[in-house]
């Protein structure tokens, strides 16, 4: 799971393609350093979520699109709105999170 911190919903197309050049660059770079090229996940994350997405950013408006990230400030007004506040995560939650991060390491 993750939670994306990229600016995908600019209506100034260059603002998008920069930052979805940028997003998606850095998992096709993660992707390049841990995967062989021809392993099928890797080419089904690159062929399903990469390519998909990064079609949606910069190639669909309106109602198509299907990716529109914005960024934490913009999450923190919109909720603000409602009276939300931010919380810490728990300790147990940072626990687990570690648990799963070294499970993969």
């Amino acid at each position: 799971m993750t939670e994306v911190e990229a600016n995908h919903n600019s209506p100034v197309f260059l603002n998008r393609f920069i930052e979805t050049f940028f997003f998606f660059g850095s998992y096709f770079d993660c992707l390049d350093a841990r995967m062989k090229r021809d392993d099928p996940n890797r080419i089904a994350a690159e062929a399903i979520f990469f390519g998909q997405g990064t079609k949606s950013v910069l190639a669909t408006n309106g109602e198509e699109r299907t990716m529109r990230n914005v960024k934490i400030d913009v999450w923190r007004s919109y909720f603000a709105r409602f009276g939300m506040v931010e919380a810490e995560l728990s300790t147990a939650s940072l626990y687990h999170a570690d648990l799963v991060a070294k499970k993969f390491s």
